[in-house]
């Protein structure tokens, strides 16, 4: 790979708004940091460098194997190189060979500054925090500083690039993620059996002296706003969902899209159980659909613009949420809590594990089952918020027996208007998210 040789030197390039260290013109980049951040987080871990692809390809008759530098009919480039505003990586593969080569995984391992320390100044100003969004030519990342404030480093594809599937190993209560995003996956997909990924996994066949271009531009961010604002200007989609992307079967999904590019279409995967509504443009370019999904589980909306480019978005929709505040209180009394006088937790919740033999899945103190023993014998999340829920749905739910009791989300209900309780409801986020989108606040309309 030539962006690996020469000597290795420093150059600061005060044009940009970058500092870099590079092992060469060009070449990978070992250290990275904002121009005039002196006491900023430096965002790639020590020892490591941002340039380095995975590359796994084939010939018809061959294994998948994985190429790392020119050779055996393969040439790389990875390139990194300032440019105005941006940090841009070209990263390409050539076949040199004499038969077709194909791709199974191109995959960038992207090694930020994400091993945290005990030393909570160190952990919280000088490590970052990692947000990756896979999905096709919409995909981003950034990466900010754990505190949650200063510069934040946004990643996006560009020229048509697309990633499609990431892999995350290592991570442990002090960070240690190594992280890698692929722009082809095939190879990958045939050895990892967990999970159901839902978008494709694709290779790509290149003929005797063809090339394989891909290329991403880092630049930065003040702010979540700043992050969105950058989406929108180089080519990708500033997308807002409301009420989210988990949402109960009788509920309306609200989703703005602000994009330059050409919306053609919105393609569901069940069009049958999936009713999408334009509702037109708002204030900002934000074009808004109005969503009802019937079908229970996964449902993927695919955004189509022109020249090809797409967006997946998925969904996972679920029964009313009182019916599942019903039954996971059914479950929770029915299986995890503990009833028995001669025990001292008696009266415990706790957790329970499908993984272990029938009768023996409520964990507890005398069967931990590889647990630390705060997780199963009381402690805030696993035990406590049990009780809780329980405390609640009890006071809101069972008020009326077989009748819904005051408090419960009602979402037909707008500000002001009162239920057959008498109880006035606030406002539910998705009037809130779209009268934003309008111009208006909960005090009426904004101000120019």
């Amino acid at each position: 790979m030539t962006a690996a040789l020469g000597d290795a030197e420093s150059r600061e390039e005060h044009a940009s708004p970058f500092v870099l260290q590079q092992e060469s013109p060009g070449g990978f980049v070992t250290r990275l940091r904002r121009v005039g951040d002196t006491d900023g987080p430096e965002f790639i871990r020590p020892g490591s460098s941002i340039g380095p692809v995975t590359l796994r390809v084939r010939t018809p008759e061959g294994a998948w194997r994985e190429v790392n530098r020119d050779a055996d009919g393969v040439e790389i480039r990875s390139v990194l190189r300032p440019e105005e505003d941006a940090l841009l990586w070209d990263v390409s593969v050539r076949n040199a060979g004499r038969e077709p080569l194909e791709i199974g995984d191109l995959a960038l391992p992207l090694p930020m500054n994400t091993d945290y320390v005990w030393d909570a100044k160190e952990t919280f100003e000088r490590r970052v925090f990692k947000h990756a969004f896979i999905a096709g030519h919409g995909s981003f990342l950034y990466w900010l500083p754990v505190k949650g404030t200063g510069p934040i480093l946004v990643l996006q594809p560009r020229d048509g690039t697309r990633l499609e599937f990431f892999t995350s190993t290592g991570m442990n209560e002090f960070g240690g993620e190594r992280f890698a995003a692929f722009v082809h996956s095939r190879a990958a997909a045939e050895q990892e059996s967990r999970g159901t990924w839902r978008q494709p996994h694709t290779g790509r066949t290149l003929q005797p002296g063809e090339q394989a271009a891909n290329g991403f531009a880092f630049r930065w961010a003040d702010s979540y706003r700043g992050v969105r604002d950058l989406l929108f200007e180089h080519g990708g989609a500033d997308v807002h969902v409301a009420p989210g992307m988990v949402i109960p079967r009788d509920l309306t999904a609200m989703v703005a899209l602000r994009t330059k590019r050409k919306v053609e279409t919105i393609v569901s995967e069940f069009p049958a159980d999936t009713r999408i509504e334009s509702l037109g443009e708002r204030i900002g370019g934000h074009r808004v659909y109005r969503i009802r999904f019937n079908r229970l589980g996964e449902n993927l909306l695919t955004v189509c613009a022109a020249g090809g480019w797409t967006l997946p978005l998925e969904f996972f929709v679920t029964e009313p949420l009182e019916t599942l505040i019903r039954k996971r209180a059914a479950f929770i009394t029915a299986h995890q809590q503990h009833r028995d006088p001669a025990r001292w937790y008696d009266g415990l919740f706790s957790l329970w594990d499908r993984r272990q033999p029938e009768g023996r899945n409520l964990l507890g103190p005398d069967h931990l089952a590889g647990q630390p023993a705060y997780a199963v014998s009381g402690s805030d999340d696993p035990s406590n918020s049990k009780c809780l829920f329980l405390s609640e749905k009890e006071r809101r739910l069972s008020r009326r027996a077989g009748d819904r009791g005051p408090g419960v989300l009602r979402p037909e209900l707008r500000l002001g208007e009162a239920a057959e309780d008498g109880r006035r409801d606030a406002l539910p986020v998705r009037d809130l998210w779209v009268g934003f989108l309008e111009g208006e606040s909960l005090h009426g309309p904004r101000s120019a």
